[in-house]
């Protein structure tokens, strides 16, 4: 079996999320992403990261959950026999 891919994406817009925090608010933040995706540990933030963390939640959620369903997707596929010869 494939191996699985474990990444996070960090989507073009965040540069405007991260601008009004600091280099170690950002850090904070990116290592959050980097738990959340891994084990689902949600991180309990004293600063004010935790007005961008649920943002930033929602779209690691909906990119595994969008990665799942192709993953799914093909391995229906591949139960079916894959794609046909030419």
């Amino acid at each position: 079996m494939a191996e699985k891919r474990e990444y996070v994406k960090l989507w073009a817009s965040y540069e405007s999320y991260f601008e009004p925090y600091s280099d170690a608010e950002v850090g904070r933040l990116v290592r959050a992403m980097l738990r959340y995706k891994s084990s689902g540990e949600r991180p309990e933030f004293s600063g004010s990261e935790r007005y961008v963390w649920p943002a930033i939640r929602r779209d690691i959620d909906e990119a595994s959950a969008a990665q799942e369903l192709a993953a799914e997707t093909a391995r229906e596929n591949g139960r079916k026999g894959g794609r046909p010869r030419r």
